[in-house]
């Protein structure tokens, strides 16, 4: 609950600088991340606007992106949306931004792979075009001139993903 998170709950020191987090850990900061994101839509839903800002602070403050950075994951596409409802247009843009340099770094590199690799890696092409269209949809309630970019490349990535012989399940 929200006074748990907000009171109760110790994060044993995830904020500190240069933490090494082995993948195991990892995944478990992404749930809680991803719980908070949650957390924070629920509370936008029920129009407590104040307190899912305060849960989406504390959990930029305790989940840091210098330790836990942000991936499709671990929740923080929910974080963006969130931050897009409240008008916090430069912490969704700057969620946006991260998300989408990875995916976009993906696609590059599935894209760049010899034909059998590539056709071995179709599921993860179509999981980052997803994405990508997501990250747009989130954009589009902050900054239509993004969303228009991206929208743009999500077509450039689509068009070399089916040249190269990719397909969507029916």
């Amino acid at each position: 609950t929200y006074n748990n998170l907000m009171n109760r709950y110790k994060f044993g020191g995830l904020s500190t600088k240069g933490l090494y987090i082995d993948e195991t850990v990892m995944r478990m900061c992404y749930t809680h991340r991803n719980l908070m994101a949650t957390l924070a839509n629920q509370l936008i839903s029920e129009d407590k606007k104040d307190k899912a800002l305060k849960v989406l602070e504390k959990a930029d403050k305790e989940i840091p992106t210098y330790n836990v950075p942000h991936h499709f994951r671990s929740g923080s596409m929910d974080l963006a949306m969130a931050y897009a409802l409240l008008n916090q247009k430069a912490k969704a843009t700057e969620i946006i931004n991260d998300l989408w340099k990875n995916a976009s770094q993906y696609m590059e590199w599935y894209l760049a792979l010899d034909s059998h690799r590539f056709m071995q890696s179709t599921n993860d092409c179509i999981t980052q075009i997803y994405v990508m269209q997501r990250l747009h949809n989130i954009s589009e309630i902050i900054d239509q001139s993004l969303a228009d970019k991206q929208m743009k490349l999500i077509e450039s990535y689509y068009a070399r993903y089916t040249n190269k012989g990719g397909t969507f399940p029916q």
